[in-house]
């Protein structure tokens, strides 16, 4: 009997690292995506995707079509649920045998999941719905994550294992990029909201154009996101008079996302992350990086000429980013050799699930 293979991923509203973990698996895999609802037609990112939009009017009807759903489905493998959420509806549609993946632990996650209304229904409707995520969690066949420190995490908050693997991508291993030598073009993409750090970037050029007036000169910053920070970001770069030299692009498309880092030198990364494939993305492309080692990509990344981790402070950043700049324009493509590569984490999923014929 050929195996069906499930992921339960309930809510696709952007194209973030999830979705694209999970293009990433149907390009190797037969997968079937079952979600709640799909607000941005996954499926275009890879025609063999196979998804199945329940639409669900209720909460009561999450339950009910889910349930449904999987009662349809002759399991032979294990169905991944992608997330809390997929867990918490997996568990009160009283699915059995599955297994769960985690990207972000508690700490890492926004504020809302810790902010409780006064109102006291709303709290013990908290406490009850964290209550059945910690079961649906402990509940599963078995639970994975992306890094160490994640693993180590969610085990202790869930009082049970996770398992952890590198997830990487299909790499231009031999193929050299040629940049422009008579500028220094840095990006960052990220959402523009305060706790990505966005206004350290901003920083370390008034801080540069003080200390090194000329290297300055040869600089352009390019930062591509949209959020909530914009407009103070932009009135921070006025105020500190390097405004010229910033260009905040919104929202970029994949296709205009691979133009900006074939041309970028350098790529900034000063935000906490559970993981952050655009740093392979952006190695990929021949880029340096600076990465905060609160974000866990760094795990899996060694320092050296093309690479440098910094401690989670401003001046570390900042001291870290004037080394990469001493040396934009060569790049060593035997680093891209010992990066994380998609067959290997996609085997890892597919052996974790039972998914292979």
């Amino acid at each position: 009997m050929k195996k069906k293979i499930i992921i339960f991923y309930p809510y696709i509203n952007a194209f973030g690292g999830i979705e694209r973990l999970i293009i990433e698996l149907s390009k190797n895999l037969p997968i079937n995506l079952v979600c709640y609802y799909d607000k941005i037609n996954i499926t275009k990112y890879n025609k063999n995707l196979k998804k199945i939009e329940l639409k669900p009017n209720s909460y009561l009807q999450k339950i009910i079509y889910l349930k449904k759903y999987f009662k349809s489905t002759n399991m032979i493998c294990y169905p991944l649920m992608w997330g809390y959420k997929a867990s918490f509806f997996a568990f009160l549609s009283r699915i059995k045998n599955y297994g769960v993946f985690i990207d972000d632990p508690p700490s890492l996650l926004s504020n809302f999941r810790d902010k409780i209304n006064n109102n006291p229904l709303n709290f013990i409707k908290s406490k009850i719905a964290k209550k059945i995520e910690y079961y649906s969690i402990q509940n599963a066949k078995f639970r994975l994550t992306q890094t160490k420190r994640n693993s180590l995490e969610l085990s202790k908050n869930f009082n049970c294992n996770f398992e952890y693997f590198y997830p990487g991508l299909v790499f231009n291993i031999n193929k050299k990029l040629i940049k422009s030598d008579k500028e220094i073009n840095i990006l960052s993409i990220s959402r523009l909201e305060k706790n990505k750090k966005i206004k350290w970037i901003i920083q370390c050029l008034k801080d540069l154009k003080a200390e090194n007036p000329n290297l300055y000169k040869k600089i352009k910053l390019y930062i591509a996101g949209k959020g909530p920070e914009k407009e103070s970001l932009k009135k921070f770069s006025y105020n500190a008079k390097i405004s010229e030299k910033i260009n905040f692009l919104g929202f970029v498309s994949d296709k205009q996302k691979n133009i900006l880092l074939k041309k970028s030198h350098i790529f900034l990364v000063p935000a906490k992350q559970g993981y952050g494939l655009p740093v392979l993305e952006a190695l990929n492309y021949m880029n340096k990086i600076v990465v905060n080692k609160e974000s866990r990509i760094s795990e899996a990344l060694s320092e050296n000429n093309e690479i440098k981790i910094a401690n989670n402070n401003y001046l570390s950043f900042y001291n870290k980013f004037k080394l990469i700049l001493k040396e934009s324009n060569s790049f060593d493509l035997n680093i891209i050799r010992k990066l994380p590569k998609s067959i290997d984490w996609v085997k890892f999923i597919e052996n974790k699930c039972k998914w292979k014929n």
